[in-house]
């Protein structure tokens, strides 16, 4: 029988080392290291990841098992409890942050056109952020309230594919809006024109959509209550199921000045089983209102990221207490959530072929975890990830217990006395 290496070694395969390396060397991560390398590291915390691993000790004792399989796995050698933690609180978390962000545009070309609303040829990208508790006595750099510690990890998901494209990690008293402010110089390059940015109304204000508009970006959110607006024209659509009102509007600022020109969409929608009218913001008056209705609604699958990431994936339990521990561990769980995504689209494409139903992510995820270390090719078991493993897969492995033994037990302790 051919031997094939272990399917978690089959994952470190898939990641771009010679960038990862370059990226290391640009930033001088190895410069006068004495224990693991930050290739050791990202492994050793994509396996922390993948096996949900929560602290230092099991991470180390797993690893530790796996003996002379590690330098397979792209770890040169059992990482100390102590000299991982000193690892995580001192490389560079931007080596872990630009390999990240290098991946996900490559993803994103080989998911381009899925799951995007409408199949709309721009490209669709929604920006939230989520809560990550911490605890106050050990984490001080990440106030949130007064009497609660935490950080947020601001994220900007890409439609084609649903993956994370951009997270940036802030202390949780940092508002939304200042951060994507920031984000917006950065993002550039990525943020082409044309392109639609949805979010939702912690992040409006008048001055963040004029310099998105300046950028040519398309932008949709919804209507704070107290916002004061006055109808300059109407549009009608007729026979349009849901829609309440198509108008083209001005805002004003305090002193009473048009500040801003913007089109606001009204739609009858359903929430938790009752109809109830919305409002939704734009800059585009070329979108089919129902496009904009529908493209808002396409901004909850960020909230179903974090949904995943939080049950899927270890992002709520430190191994550091610092933030450049924090960063490294948040986008080492993001590069394990771009491998796991890559692997559901090939999975769901063979199983297309064989006709079977496409499994739901966590079920995914669940039957991922006890193979990791299971000795078959990877493309076959993303075939049928459920199925039982074959007999020549044993290599001739011996019973524990002579035969008939664990039986007669079995039929001893079912018998009733009369």
């Amino acid at each position: 029988m051919p031997k094939y290496t272990q399917i978690f070694t089959q994952v470190l395969q898939l990641l771009n080392w010679k960038l990862f390396d370059s990226i290391v060397n640009k930033y001088e991560g190895d410069r006068g290291a004495k224990g693991i390398s930050c290739r050791s590291l990202l492994a050793t915390m994509i396996f922390a990841c993948l096996a949900r691993s929560d602290s230092l000790k099991p991470t180390v004792k797993t690893l530790e098992t796996i003996g002379g399989s590690l330098p397979n796995l792209g770890i040169e050698r059992v990482p100390s409890r102590s000299n991982l933690g000193y690892c995580l609180a001192h490389r560079p978390s931007e080596i872990f942050r630009e390999f990240f962000e290098a991946y996900a545009s490559t993803l994103s070309k080989k998911l381009y056109g899925k799951h995007k609303p409408n199949r709309l040829k721009r490209k669709v990208f929604s920006i939230d952020s989520t809560v990550i508790p911490l605890c106050l006595s050990l984490f001080d750099w990440a106030k949130f309230h007064h009497r609660k510690w935490a950080a947020k990890a601001h994220t900007l998901l890409d439609h084609d594919g649903l993956i994370p494209s951009v997270v940036q990690v802030t202390a949780g008293c940092e508002h939304d809006a200042p951060v994507f402010e920031r984000m917006l110089d950065d993002l550039a390059w990525k943020l082409l024109s044309g392109s639609i940015v949805l979010m939702d109304r912690g992040y409006v204000c008048f001055d963040r959509f004029r310099k998105m508009s300046d950028m040519k970006l398309i932008f949709v959110t919804r209507l704070k209550k107290n916002m004061v607006y006055e109808v300059k024209e109407e549009y009608r659509h007729p026979d349009v199921d849901g829609l309440v009102s198509d108008q083209n509007v001005f805002f004003h600022n305090q002193d009473g000045k048009e500040c801003s020109e913007l089109r606001l969409v009204t739609a009858k929608v359903l929430v938790r089983g009752k109809e109830t009218d919305m409002r939704f913001l734009t800059n585009s008056f070329t979108l089919a209102a129902s496009t904009v209705v529908l493209l808002y609604k396409a901004r909850w699958e960020v909230e179903n990221l974090f949904k995943s990431l939080k049950q899927n994936i270890e992002i709520e339990s430190f191994m550091g207490t610092t933030q450049n521990a924090v960063e490294i561990q948040v986008y080492a769980s993001m590069i394990s959530m771009l491998l796991l995504k890559e692997f559901k689209e090939v999975s769901d494409s063979n199983r297309r072929e064989l006709k079977l139903k496409s499994l739901g992510f966590s079920c995914f995820v669940t039957a991922l975890r006890p193979n990791l270390f299971r000795s078959i090719p990877l493309d076959i078991w993303l075939q049928k990830p459920f199925a039982p493993p074959d007999d020549a897969e044993s290599h001739g492995q011996l019973s524990l217990f002579p035969p008939g033994i664990l039986g007669q037990q079995t039929v001893q302790q079912c018998k009733i006395s009369p």
